[in-house]
């Protein structure tokens, strides 16, 4: 496909996206080497799969057969990797850059995009389709079961891909078809304010061509704004009656999630999920009203959304010691936190909830602590660790304090702040109890936590 190109090098190669475009570069029977700070099970996966993964940034990484180097926008333009590929005058190619030209591949290209549930609708479009006996290729923002991975070529038809607005990078994209599963201003290091946001959706859907479609949904205040300005095939989902799939009669319970769902014809079907919440139930809507406009039959899109069990950390469950229930989630917007809370009010009625909470940049907690703190606050009892810096450096006076504080002023519950994750397992293991349900959540390294805790108790 990249002519006389055979050897890729990945700079930050651990990260679910690269590793996600490493594994399919792979399958294609390229070569390439990476490198990252540390093992994880992405870097293992790759190195299974015949990557050469270094574990430190240094320009001897990069080998003598190297002929492109792909850097994502974590990477700063000081790494020592990107330094010698500019010296060395080997082209440097960002990671959204090459799935835009992945995706050329397939004949048709189906993006997920919005500011919440891109991963879940993705893997949800995924097993809709494999469950109808078809075999797409996908690159997702998180691994999906039973494959055990994040992407895989399947085959030359359909590809099932994240379109993420983080630092414009969708732009890089051309879909045939897009769901917008809601705007809402999150990267405020990129989007100075909504308008700006909306501007770039609308741009990326655009590109759509008339033979594709956009699928939004009509309860979003942001998907709202910008249908106006569309003048591509357009479709609608949500619970609001005017939209063409929409939902009535939703019961959020133990069980998971159900509700009837209207087609455009009239025609209603029955949607029955195991995974909890409002917020999945609005996911499913999406990638189903895609999957029918592609032809698939509704009694074949609603038998595999009732078998679909989630993707690893959105509301997994890892473990259930003493009576205790572990789980580990990915949300790291104070909307995400919500929704996630929410959902485990109505999937375990009678537990205690126990919130371990990792705020995931300082921008973000800056500009959303009151709201993340109104959202905390569904929980019963509340563990509020240090901010976890990604790509950002500190901002003065900006700390995982500010939602803490905020949190007890909004509730009276007791609200922990932890500033060493080595005494974490510990202090869980005092306050815990059976009947409890604990959730980590975040984007850093909460899941780590999670197992350091499951480990603890392993020992006592």
């Amino acid at each position: 496909m990249f002519a006389k190109i055979r050897y890729f090098h990945f700079i930050g190669i651990g990260g679910i996206g690269m590793s996600g475009l490493a594994k399919i570069l792979l399958e294609w029977g390229y070569e390439l080497s990476g490198s990252d700070l540390q093992p994880n099970e992405q870097t293992i996966a790759l190195e299974k799969m015949g990557a050469k993964i270094f574990y430190s940034h240094q320009a001897e990484n990069i080998g003598e057969k190297t002929d492109v180097i792909i850097y994502s926008s974590a990477i700063n333009h000081s790494n020592p990797e990107y330094k010698a590929a500019i010296e060395r005058k080997i082209p440097r190619v960002k990671r959204s850059l090459l799935l835009g030209l992945m995706c050329q591949n397939w004949k048709k290209t189906l993006a997920v995009s919005g500011t919440h549930g891109k991963t879940t609708t993705s893997a949800m479009l995924v097993h809709i389709f494999k469950s109808a006996g078809k075999n797409p290729g996908f690159f997702l923002g998180g691994v999906i079961q039973p494959e055990n991975t994040n992407a895989s070529t399947g085959d030359d038809n359909i590809l099932v891909i994240e379109a993420d607005e983080y630092d414009h990078s969708f732009l890089d994209i051309r879909p045939h078809f897009a769901i917008v599963n809601n705007i809402e201003l999150d990267h405020t290091d990129i989007y100075y304010d909504c308008e700006s946001l909306y501007k770039s959706f609308v741009e990326f859907l655009q590109t759509i061509p008339f033979y594709g479609a956009a699928i939004l949904n009509l309860d979003d205040a942001g998907c709202r704004k910008i249908i106006p300005r569309l003048s591509v095939p357009i479709l609608t989902f949500g619970q609001d009656q005017q939209a063409m799939y929409h939902l009535k009669q939703f019961e959020l319970n133990s069980e998971g999630a159900k509700a009837l769902l209207c087609l455009p014809d009239g025609v209603e079907t029955s949607l029955q999920l195991q995974v909890p919440g409002m917020h999945n139930l609005m996911n499913a809507t999406a990638a189903f009203a895609l999957a029918h406009h592609l032809g698939l039959p509704e009694n074949s899109i609603s038998s595999a959304l009732s078998g679909f069990t989630s993707v690893n950390r959105r509301f997994q469950k890892v473990a259930d010691i003493n009576g205790i229930i572990f789980i580990d989630d990915y949300a790291h917007h104070p909307t995400e936190l919500s929704a996630t809370l929410n959902a485990a009010r109505a999937h375990y009625p009678h537990r205690r909830i126990i919130a371990v909470f990792q705020p995931h940049t300082y921008t973000r907690t800056r500009d959303f602590f009151t709201d993340f703190a109104r959202a905390i606050t569904k929980a019963d009892l509340v563990f509020i660790l240090d901010i976890y810096p990604a790509r950002e450096k500190a901002i003065e006076n900006v700390s995982a304090k500010l939602i803490a504080d905020a949190a007890r002023y909004y509730a009276k519950i007791p609200v922990y702040e932890v500033h060493s994750k080595e005494t974490l397992p510990q202090l869980l293991y005092e306050k815990l109890q059976s009947g409890d349900l604990a959730i980590f959540i975040g984007a850093g390294d909460v899941s780590q936590l999670c197992k350091n805790t499951l480990d603890y108790y392993g020992k006592i």
